[in-house]
């Protein structure tokens, strides 16, 4: 009767019924995008972020996400890690500095996921290197770390 009880409960656990605080670390490196898109303005253009990397809780990792280009880039992406759990996020990067390298940085707010990271959520902070190319070049080398925590 025992064994069968515990095994009842384990079953029907989920992710998250015991959320914990837990120090995050990711490196990716990859590139940057421009794809016309009339939902966007002023320029009518969507960056994407194409990247892979490590990071602390998933391995390896690739970074995707997308967001209107301006002048304040805000927009959403996901990790997926090499078993296919995903940590979905929503970011705002302000620019701290132009030049042949930009660097922008601001928090990537954890919004939920999928698998152990179902109902995941933290604050990671974000600085993001992107080296500036000429116009002729479709893709720009793009380097992303992110740090934080992360609680599931």
């Amino acid at each position: 009767m025992t064994f069968t009880l515990l095994t009842l409960f384990a079953a029907t656990s989920v992710a998250g019924d015991n959320p914990k605080g837990r120090p995050f670390k990711a490196t990716f490196a990859g590139e940057a995008s421009w794809a016309p898109d009339l939902d966007c303005v002023d320029p009518p253009l969507r960056t994407y972020s194409d990247l892979e990397g490590q990071a602390t809780h998933l391995g390896r990792t690739v970074y995707a996400a997308d967001h209107c280009t301006a002048f304040l880039p805000e927009g959403g992406g996901k990790l997926v890690a090499a078993n296919g759990d995903e940590i979905w996020f929503t970011y705002v990067t302000p620019m701290i500095d132009a030049g042949p390298v930009i660097v922008m940085q601001g928090p990537h707010t954890v919004v939920g996921g999928t698998g152990r990271f179902e109902n995941a959520e933290g604050t990671l902070l974000g600085t993001i290197y992107l080296t500036v190319l000429d116009q002729q070049h479709p893709t720009w080398p793009l380097d992303i770390v992110l740090v934080g925590t992360l609680t599931y």
